[in-house]
């Protein structure tokens, strides 16, 4: 049996008969390689679009390019593959290793921009669409951040900014005073307060306030099994819960550039309760 290469149908065996004085052949025989299926997605669907489409075959052992494009308004965060891995999970043009039928799925992020100092109830997301400038807002007009927060949830992945160009309305200082509860911060989640001045004339433009004694409730809430949750650039105030008056943190939660004063536990963490999570704190003042 004699091998004689790789055509474009798979591989071909040469079958060979031998006499005393010749050597003839009998048979030809194509043999192709297994094939196996990718599976492709993109998470949310409207986030963004994946090479290839799903439903492609390929040989075994090969690498195949994949890529993903995000939507106007979302960004890239990374892949998740099985059963093997991509060769970069944060790489948006990658290769996928096809040793069997593989499914990958590009996750996206959304940039949300709140429009609005009110407090829904009950929370609409789809009072907020993804928005392609963070902190500049031409679409949505009544984008709470508990609207916000609420889309991050469904999405998986959000960085929440507020409507701060010139002549917006968070361009100036603003207060959100909370009347529907604790504000729960999904995990992947970035809320992001704008500013004014800098140095020691930096001044944090937006007040998240709870609803003080008369409605007790953390004015944040980071629950167990949160990852990547984070805090920047915001006033926290008039917090008054059982634990934790401004936060309530049990899963993974970074704060910075912020401040927390004047918010009340009647057990313990008046500014923060850690209640087993992990917390960073950075550049941040605790005062009240």
């Amino acid at each position: 049996v004699t091998t004689t290469g790789q055509n474009g149908n798979g591989y071909q065996a040469v079958f060979t008969s031998a006499s005393n004085t010749a050597m003839s052949t009998i048979a030809i025989l194509t043999v192709t390689p297994p094939q196996v299926q990718l599976t492709t997605a993109a998470n949310p669907a409207a986030g963004g679009n994946v090479t290839p489409t799903s439903g492609g075959l390929y040989t075994i052992g090969t690498n195949v390019p994949i890529s993903a494009t995000p939507n106007i308004g979302y960004y890239f965060v990374n892949w998740a593959s099985g059963p093997d891995s991509v060769a970069s999970a944060t790489a948006a043009s990658t290769t996928i290793p096809m040793n069997m039928a593989e499914s990958v799925t590009a996750n996206f992020g959304a940039n949300l921009v709140v429009t609005t100092a009110n407090d829904d109830n009950p929370a609409n997301a789809s009072n907020c669409t993804a928005q392609a400038t963070p902190g500049s807002n031409t679409i949505d007009g009544a984008c709470s951040l508990r609207d916000a927060l609420t889309f991050a949830a469904n999405t998986g992945t959000a960085n929440i900014t507020f409507a701060s160009a010139s002549g917006q309305l968070f361009s100036s200082a603003q207060t959100i005073t909370l009347t529907n509860g604790t504000l729960n911060i999904p995990s992947n989640t970035n809320i992001t307060g704008p500013t004014s001045g800098n140095g020691y004339t930096l001044t944090n433009l937006v007040t998240v306030a709870g609803g003080g004694v008369s409605n007790q409730f953390s004015v944040f809430t980071v629950n167990s099994g949160v990852t990547a949750a984070a805090i920047s650039g915001l006033t926290i105030t008039n917090g008054y819960a059982l634990y934790g008056g401004a936060i309530h943190n049990s899963g993974a939660l970074t704060i910075s550039s912020s401040t927390l004063s004047g918010n009340t536990s009647i057990e313990q963490g008046g500014g923060i309760y850690n209640n087993g999570g992990t917390l960073t704190v950075l550049s941040s003042t605790f005062s009240g």
